[in-house]
């Protein structure tokens, strides 16, 4: 199974990043904590709009 590891500057605007279109329909193994509060709370974003 092949399988891309991705690195980002900020979890918080992962919107932002270049590969966002790739991943955002994707599940997310999050490694870290940070990683974690940047989805929910883009998620928490999209949701209410």
């Amino acid at each position: 199974m092949p399988f891309k590891i991705y690195t980002y500057e900020d979890p918080y605007k992962l919107d932002k990043s270049d590969f966002w279109n790739e991943i955002s329909t994707l599940p997310h193994f999050c490694g870290a904590r940070t990683l974690v509060n940047g989805l929910k709370m883009y998620w928490e974003i999209v949701l209410k709009a």
